[in-house]
């Protein structure tokens, strides 16, 4: 009993593998060469490769952008003017009130 059951087993093998061979080129992957293919895998997959740590570059420089300020604009000043009060005797802001009016008078601020 036990022989027959073998011979039916390795029978089926025989049969399927046969059908398998005979399957078209187009059920198999693609490869244009007559040898396997080394990208296809056949079978469980293997354990991971290893494990490559590398350590992250230190950070470059602190790189700070600065504004440059505007350019200054040459600006010529006019002619200074101090006014003066002749009665009473004094010139702004010395003399505050001016009853006979203010002379415009040329000259430095600081004198």
């Amino acid at each position: 009993m036990m022989r027959r059951a073998n011979l039916k087993f390795f029978t089926g093998l025989i049969i399927l593998l046969s059908i398998g061979a005979a399957a078209p080129a187009s059920a198999w992957p693609y490869n244009p060469y007559p040898w396997p293919d080394p990208a296809f895998a056949w079978g469980p997959p293997g354990p991971p490769g290893p494990v490559l740590l590398v350590a992250p570059e230190p950070p470059g420089p602190q790189v700070i952008y600065v504004t440059p300020p505007a350019p200054r604009q040459w600006i010529e000043k006019g002619p200074q003017y101090r006014y003066y009060c002749p009665e009473p005797a004094g010139y702004y802001p010395a003399v505050s009130r001016c009853p006979k009016g203010w002379l415009k008078v040329a000259g430095q601020s600081g004198q």
